[in-house]
């Protein structure tokens, strides 16, 4: 009898034992490091024309100003750059063109702006070949256009048919 109350006692020891247990927590962070970054996913009307009159003079652009649609998760800023300096006859650099005959001229000189959420930044090929600046203060996801002005010379283009006046713009929007 002695051993059965005494198992009995042992039971009821180990089953109030458990009663007592205490619960365990423990904390895990968790983090993630992003980084920032611009993407361009479409643009439209990347081919512009400067229209002339039949005097070999510019009497602005024809078509649609293009337009960039891009995506940045920070703020971010853009850079206008000239790859020739100007819209040159033949499509040379400015500093490789050759001078033009007295009374003519062979380059276009342009100006060239685009505007984020604060002050416009903006080309001009007469003084700089490149021009940046603080685009958007925060992260956007929209679309922008370039509004590109040719600067009529002094004296009358020289005809095409001795080459095609072109230059190129590149527009590029980075994190800031």
């Amino acid at each position: 009898m002695k051993t059965r109350l005494m198992t009995v006692a042992v039971a009821a020891l180990l089953a109030a034992a458990g009663s007592f247990a205490q619960a365990a927590d423990q904390n895990v962070t968790i983090n993630a490091s992003v980084s920032s970054f611009c993407s361009i996913s479409s643009s439209a009307n990347t081919t512009q024309t400067v229209a002339t009159n039949g005097s070999g003079h510019v009497t602005g652009m024809s078509g649609s100003p293009p337009s960039i649609t891009f995506t940045c998760n920070a703020a971010s800023n853009v850079a206008l750059t000239s790859t020739n300096g100007a819209i040159t006859l033949g499509g040379f650099s400015e500093g490789s063109l050759s001078p033009a005959p007295f009374g003519f001229s062979n380059k276009i000189e342009y100006t060239a702006s685009v505007t984020g959420d604060g002050s416009p930044v903006s080309l001009d090929t007469t003084s700089a070949v490149s021009a940046s600046g603080s685009f958007y203060s925060g992260a956007a996801a929209t679309t922008t256009s370039v509004t590109i002005t040719p600067i009529d010379p002094t004296n009358p283009l020289l005809a095409s048919g001795l080459g095609s006046y072109s230059d190129t713009l590149v527009v590029a929007i980075n994190p800031a």
